[in-house]
């Protein structure tokens, strides 16, 4: 399903200019449900796609000057209106869906088989719940499945995209990247890793 939703955002038969970032941001996005809920989406699951949309929101809220205004003048700021506020109100949105999963997860949880980043978190917490100095909280869960969420889609999405632009801009270099992995014809080939440098950066990037 999420092949034929890609197929009709990329059209290959088409000389029109394609914007990845939908596409690249649903991948990525789903590949870090995976780790931290056990699931993937589909691309139009509707809590999915606000999901995404909430966090790249954000990202660009972050990006803007209202967000450095507040870095420098957060006690003023806060009392003041501004698009600072809808970033506040977007996160609160994250949070309520994180926690909503992570209660699901406590539900049905099995200490002999965690299945994903919530229940190894719910099982610490379970061995910890006597301690008062512990650091294993649902607070605490809410707020790294929200930290893993935002620095790992919108940090790889970027780094893709800067990819998919350089091999577009250099489209020469495709072929160097081809020819420093295979080597000579007929030579077993083994480089070291100064030799491989377009295909080092493609696999940094990668």
């Amino acid at each position: 399903a999420n092949q034929a939703i890609g197929c009709k955002y990329i059209n290959t038969d088409s000389a029109e200019p394609v914007d990845p970032t939908f596409l690249i941001s649903c991948a990525v996005s789903n590949v870090i449900c995976s780790i931290i809920f056990g699931d993937r989406f589909d691309y139009e699951d509707k809590k999915f796609l606000t999901l995404v949309g909430l966090m790249n929101e954000n990202f660009r809220h972050l990006s803007s000057s209202w967000a450095q205004i507040y870095n420098m003048f957060s006690r003023v700021m806060y009392y003041l209106p501004g698009p600072h506020k809808k970033l506040f109100k977007n996160l609160e949105m994250l949070c309520s869906f994180i926690l909503e999963m992570a209660k699901r997860h406590q539900e049905t949880l099995d200490p002999n088989f965690p299945r994903d980043f919530i229940d190894c978190f719910l099982l610490k917490m379970l061995q910890e719940k006597e301690d008062p100095h512990t650091h294993f909280h649902m607070r605490t869960l809410v707020m790294s499945t929200h930290n893993l969420f935002f620095a790992g889609t919108e940090t790889t999405n970027t780094t893709l995209r800067y990819g998919i632009l350089i091999l577009m801009k250099y489209p020469e270099e495709q072929g160097e990247v081809g020819k420093q992995r295979r080597g000579p014809a007929g030579a077993p080939f083994r480089p070291a890793r100064h030799q491989l440098l377009w295909a080092s950066s493609l696999h940094q990037i990668r």
